[in-house]
């Protein structure tokens, strides 16, 4: 896997989190405690037999997939409390 194929996953599994995470009142109450709950989800998500992650081999496909879910979910946050203000 390439460091870009990589980031397209992590891109994804923000976009799941986003999706279907279920969040908190106290959670969705700013943008920053919204962001802790989806990186908590992230590194749970890894623990589960078949993810992705079991397949990495460099830090290459590590270092790609982080900055997919990273991207992913600012850019998701930033919509979201955007659209509330």
């Amino acid at each position: 896997m390439t460091k870009k194929d990589a980031y397209k996953e992590g891109l994804s599994v923000a976009d799941e989190i986003v999706c279907y995470g279920e969040f908190t009142p106290q959670e969705m109450a700013s943008e920053e405690k919204y962001l802790e709950a989806c990186y908590e989800i992230a590194e749970n998500r890894k623990q589960y037999a078949g993810d992705i992650t079991y397949d990495f081999k460099r830090d290459s496909e590590w270092e790609g997939y982080e900055d997919g879910i990273t991207a992913g979910l600012q850019k998701a946050a930033r919509r979201l409390f955007k659209e509330t203000k």
